[in-house]
């Protein structure tokens, strides 16, 4: 085993030299972020016992702002200011939602001019010519917004119709429009710094530009500090280059690059352009010596197939590995863990903090949480999308069932608000609301969320609303915390504050100020710009987690690793696209030639930072974990970080303790084993069997004799057969196993409007015969079926009042209106080619009944139950021959099979199309038959109403005779008798096979795992 000498980390280099300086209390540390400054002072005490008063550590910005003594606006107020300086210079009728996009972008625009001390009068003549703008660096989003912007529709996202949008008079609008815009986008820039000054206020960007000249003029001793130490920088503006000019020609600062890896050493490695340039410029004091690095750490590269599978395999690594004893040793003594853990990939942060083993005492969390990625900022986007999908109309806003479901079944409003949003969504399927109104939520705790903002009620409505939203947060957050225990009885606070309510405490902030802002600017705008802002703010805001900085397992961002060296890196997310990020560009106004020009950063620029930033952050540990996501479902690639391949290939001719390893992590899915389930019978079906009740008088559901009566019904029956478990937990246990109720007509619905149609055309109420004809069919077929179609869509599937259900259908009903109204026909066709065969209009279908409900004692060899049918039609036909059977009819609109070979066919429940449909129709008929001693002969047939050719009961390819029936129906009860019995005592148990097709649609199959 080789014995491995961290080489110092570089900050312990800086203490080292300085530690000996007198009066360090007047030097001034800057570094590029805090935490830097922070594992600083702590290597500098460690240094030393005899320094009294510690230098000033702070970070670049705070620096340049304390030197102006400048006030920083907020990002919101900067685009609210902004917004007024444009109405009143360009469009005073431009509305903020439209203006909202195209601000953001010309703000960050602003911010790179000022950084980089661009001549604005300059810049922006050249970018007057629409001809310089070229197309290709507008991306599809900013495209549209731009349309949107100046209000031109049409505008193609190709670049030549992008920006040739040409109007009648052949002169291109969208060039006009820019153009006008962009030759006074010098003066904008002007009227909105003048603005900021009025107020007292600066911009990032003319901070900088403001500590260029302050730095540059003043003398040293106007300072506030004898000298100012600049430590790990990389990539820095053309401000900070002066600033650091400015001061080293003054002989006040000191510089300290971190390029001491073998990796930026190399002429290949992009990453060395931006340091060695600055090195060159500012270089380090003659007599600091920086320490060289000798060796490369072990790099091993884990892939692991799923984005959280990344995080569970951290605890592996700090489970079984030599980690945990350098863990366990830093929590005894207290300090900083030679390990980090690093998240390019901020989504990862909680899953990482739960698998940390318990062993692990202390973690400091660097980076913070953004509340971007909380479950309130969820909420609040599926409330933006239910709006930006929002229709009105003379009774007011309505909104599409999908994103109003959505929105309900969120787990932060469905675990606050359960009865609340229970009662909603089963009224939304019960009454099958399409569009659902805004009213209908008027009683409920969140109805602001179905609100909306009046906009000829002015900025004073935007106020309401968020007042309303502030209100409806806090109720949450309050509820949360009581349910926590974070809220004693007597209101007081105690104990630890859940973290969702730190992102609810979070977004209260955002509003606050965003209501502030609001009332300072009077600026109207409706809910999806609010959204917008409150989605930008939280971009900037983070939930900081408390911690001692300098103590315990160390977790943190790509940019909080600055100057800082750990012995073991652990970094997670290392796929193209995430590290280094995708080679995007940020939303410009300002094209890459003229960036390029003008010396502003490009995009290339971030490629150059995260290259550097990977290599100095590896360069003095030991070990090297980068793990990545080959999964490909979330990062939209399976493939690992170029870095990974550029450290293959640097190390491939080394030895084989150097070489990169690579191993894959086979996250296998945890698929439950079959589990053996059996429920003892305890008699449970046995009141199913008891006949000594009156239900044959019964004439409905509620009637008096069915009370506490078990009933079985033929689809029970086939239930049994297909899974006796099945069976037992939802006739049983009455657990329902039904699906729920989609957002469109579902099978159940579709068969119930045929069987309603066929059922009035067959009405014989009013008529003096229930007996009809050809002719009877065919005047139904052309004067009535449309209407009767239309009538039962608005009745059973719309639920449309009485004097509503003639209204026209539209919509998604219209769309299967065609089909519904061919199975319709196929029946009516099979019924009218019936009676063409039995003498033509001398024939008829005497109707004995249509959709009737029957309760009775069905007897079924030796033994008897409670049974209940209700057969879709029964009748028989009159024709030349005679009176046909009794005929009793069972319509399918799905895919039953009306064929079958032997009468094990019905109850074999190993095949994957068991004749369920057949098994139900032989109940049906031995039980009219039973109960109508003076019918002698009958026949079971089923309209197969998708294929009239399969109308019918076949066996062995033929239509069942009435003699084949009466031998089939005695082998019938046989089986169902020996089925029957065996019910009664035989345990309820899974089916048999795993691969039956009833099983897929199977609510109990999480407690079966067939």
């Amino acid at each position: 085993m080789i014995t491995y000498n961290q080489p110092t980390p570089f900050l312990r280099q800086i203490a080292q030299y300085y530690v000996n300086h007198e009066d360090l209390s007047q030097y001034c540390f800057v570094f590029p972020n805090r935490r830097g400054g922070t594992f600083f002072l702590k290597e500098l005490s460690e240094a030393t016992d005899n320094i009294t008063i510690m230098p000033k550590v702070t970070t670049v910005t705070q620096f340049l702002t304390e030197l102006t003594g400048s006030v920083a606006v907020s990002p919101v107020e900067s685009l609210f200011i902004l917004y007024d300086c444009y109405r009143r210079m360009i469009d005073s009728d431009m509305e903020f939602d439209r203006f909202i996009f195209w601000g953001a972008v010309v703000l960050n625009d602003f911010n790179d001019v000022d950084k980089y001390l661009v001549d604005t009068d300059k810049l922006f003549s050249n970018v007057v010519n629409y001809k310089e703008i070229a197309s290709n660096y507008i991306s599809g989003e900013l495209k549209e917004q731009l349309s949107r912007f100046f209000n031109i529709s049409n505008i193609g996202t190709d670049d030549e119709r992008f920006w040739l949008h040409v109007n009648k008079n052949n002169e291109s609008e969208f060039v006009n429009k820019s153009q006008a815009l962009w030759s006074r986008i010098g003066e904008l820039y002007n009227a909105f710094n003048n603005r900021l000054a009025e107020l007292g206020l600066a911009g990032e960007g003319q901070i900088y530009r403001k500590a260029v000249k302050l730095a540059t003029d003043m003398a040293p001793d106007e300072f506030r500090h004898k000298r100012y130490i600049f430590v790990g920088f990389n990539f820095i503006s053309t401000c900070e280059k002066k600033i650091f000019k400015a001061l080293s020609k003054k002989r006040m600062a000191d510089f300290f690059w971190d390029d001491a890896s073998p990796s930026l050493q190399d002429e290949q490695n992009v990453g060395r352009i931006a340091v060695k340039a600055n090195k060159s410029m500012f270089p380090q004091p003659d007599d600091f010596i920086p320490e060289e690095i000798v060796s490369e750490p072990k790099v091993e590269v884990v892939s692991v197939p799923s984005t959280t599978g990344q995080a569970r395999y951290i605890n592996q690594l700090l489970t079984d590995t030599h980690l945990k004893d350098e863990i366990e040793r830093s929590n005894l003594n207290g300090g900083v863990s030679d390990t980090a853990i690093v998240l390019p990939d901020e989504g990862l942060l909680i899953p990482v903090v739960n698998a940390i083993p318990d062993y692990v005492k202390e973690i400091n969390i660097t980076m913070g949480y953004s509340i971007r990625n909380s479950d309130i900022m969820s909420l609040m986007r599926s409330c933006a999308k239910m709006h930006s999908h929002a229709m009105k109309n003379d009774s007011g806003w309505y909104y599409y069932r999908e994103f109003v479901k959505d929105l309900l079944s969120h787990p932060l409003l469905k675990s606050s608000f359960t009865d609340d949003v229970t009662r909603l969504i089963s009224k939304i399927n019960d009454d099958h609301i399409i569009n659902v109104p805004e009213n209908t939520t008027e009683d409920l705790p969140f109805h602001c969320l179905f609100k909306v903002i009046s906009q000829s009620e002015g900025y004073e409505s935007t106020l309401r609303y968020i007042d309303n939203l502030r209100d409806f947060v806090e109720y949450l957050s309050t509820g949360i915390k009581k349910n926590n225990g974070y809220i004693n009885a007597d209101g007081e606070a105690e104990g630890v504050l859940p973290l969702q309510c730190a992102f609810l405490d979070s977004y209260v902030d955002i509003l606050d100020m965003l209501y502030s802002t609001i009332c300072k600017y009077k600026i109207k705008m409706n809910e999806l710009s609010l959204f917008n802002l409150i989605n930008r703010l939280a971009y900037v805001i983070s939930v900081p987690f408390e911690g001692e900085p300098v103590r315990g397992l160390q977790i943190m961002g790509i940019l909080e690793t600055r100057s800082l060296d750990f012995k073991n890196i652990i970094l997670l997310s290392v796929n193209e696209r995430v590290y280094p990020q995708r080679n995007g560009r940020t939303p410009s106004f300002i094209p890459t030639p003229l960036r390029i020009a003008f010396e502003m950063p490009t995009s290339s620029d971030r490629e150059v930072m995260s290259t550097y930033y990977f290599y100095r952050m590896i360069s003095r540990a030991e070990r090297v974990w980068l793990i990545y996501d080959s999964s490909a479902k979330k990062y939209g690639t399976a493939e690992e970080s170029r870095f990974v391949r550029q450290l293959e290939i640097r190390n491939k001719n080394k030895n084989e303790e150097e070489q990169v390893k690579f191993t894959q992590v086979s996250v296998v899915p945890s698929i439950a084993s079959d589990v053996d389930i059996s429920v003892p019978n305890a008699g449970y079906v046995l009141p199913y069997f008891d006949t000594n009740n009156d239900i044959t008088l019964a004439t409905d559901r509620k009637s008096p004799q069915l009370k506490g009566v078990k009933i079985f019904s033929a689809s029970s029956i086939n239930q049994y057969v297909n899974c006796s478990l099945q069976f037992f937990l939802h006739h049983i246990k009455h657990l329902n196993d039904e699906t729920d109720k989609g957002d469109f007509m579902d099978a159940g619905t579709f068969g119930s409007i045929i069987h309603a149609t066929l059922q009035d055309l067959y009405d014989t109420r009013g008529r003096q015969s229930n007996r009809f004809t050809i002719s009877d069919i065919k005047n139904f077929k052309q004067y009535k079926l449309d209407k009767t179609l239309t009538r039962n869509i608005n009745k059973i599937y719309l639920h449309r009042r009485d004097d509503k259900i003639d209204m026209p259908i539209t919509g998604e009903p219209l769309i299967l209106f065609d089909v519904m109204r061919y199975y319709v026909n196929t029946a009516l066709n099979f019924d009218i080619e019936t009676l063409q065969e039995n003498g033509g209009e001398n024939a008829c279908v005497e109707i004995l009944e249509c959709e009737k409900l029957h309760y009775c004692h069905l007897k079924l060899g030796d033994i008897a139950i409670n049974f209940q049918y209700l057969a879709d039609r029964i009748d028989r036909i009159h024709g030349t021959n005679g009176i046909s059977p009794v005929r009793i009819i069972d319509y399918k609109t799905g895919d039953d099979d009306t064929a079958f070979k032997e009468i094990n066919d019905l109850f074999d429940n190993q095949k994957t199309n068991r004749r369920k449909a057949i098994l139900q129709l032989f109940l049906y008929s031995n039980a009219y038959f039973q109960s109508h001693p003076e019918c002698d002969e009958i026949m079971p047939i089923i309209y197969s109403l998708k294929d009239k050719e399969k109308c019918g009961v076949k066996i062995g390819g033929n239509q069942i005779t009435l003699q084949r029936y009466c031998k089939l129906n005695n082998d019938f009860l046989d089986r169902i008798n020996q089925l029957l019995h065996n019910m009664k005592t035989a345990d309820f148990v899974q089916c048999n096979y795993p691969k039956v097709t009833h099983c897929d649609y199977c609510r109990f199959i999480d407690i079966c795992h067939r």
